[in-house]
């Protein structure tokens, strides 16, 4: 069976060179969406037509979460330096724990069943029941306590938003 294969059409070209505006304008749209919120002092790239003179764009320092012309103050260091050393202890606090009742687990299972496998699979499942468990504990019940530090879980009458909401809601007479 032979088909034919159809020629192709030539395109207009006021078409094509249309359809090639269109598409240039949509890219450019695009980039400019993607880099809206580049600051790119921070990276070290002059920005023309900035009061600064070249060279100084050049020695801001490009460090990521710190605001260009502001220095970071020791006490925000140390901040952060806690929390990170925090957030290090949990996670090593949580391995250790699963380990310590994933052994325990396997050693006691010797009175259920005699085999190893058995006693390795419930060793193990205990140890990802507890991972997930203090994860858990970690991601969501914490910031239950931030939430109480910061005064955001009151009675809405007890702060200011609060107040101002109680305000100006309509009372129901009876």
């Amino acid at each position: 069976m032979h088909i034919a294969v159809l020629p192709a059409k030539p395109r207009n070209s006021e078409l094509v060179a249309r359809l090639d505006k269109i598409k240039k304008q949509l890219e450019e749209r695009e980039y400019k969406r993607m880099t809206a919120g580049v600051n790119m002092r921070m990276h070290g790239v002059p920005v023309h037509g900035s009061a600064r003179s070249a060279s100084e764009d050049f020695l801001l320092p490009a460090v990521p979460g710190v605001r260009t012309g502001q220095a970071a103050s020791f006490g925000s260091i140390k901040q952060e330096m806690g929390a990170v050393n925090q957030q290090i202890s949990v996670i090593i606090n949580i391995l250790f724990s699963a380990l310590g009742v994933g052994f325990a687990v396997a050693y006691a299972s010797y009175t259920l069943t005699p085999y190893i496998g058995y006693r390795v699979l419930l060793g193990l499942g205990s140890a990802v029941l507890i991972i997930l468990a203090e994860t858990w504990l970690f991601a969501f019940a914490g910031t239950r306590g931030q939430k109480k530090r910061l005064n955001i879980g009151k009675r809405s009458g007890d702060t200011a938003l609060g107040q101002s909401v109680a305000q100006s809601e309509p009372v129901a007479e009876k």
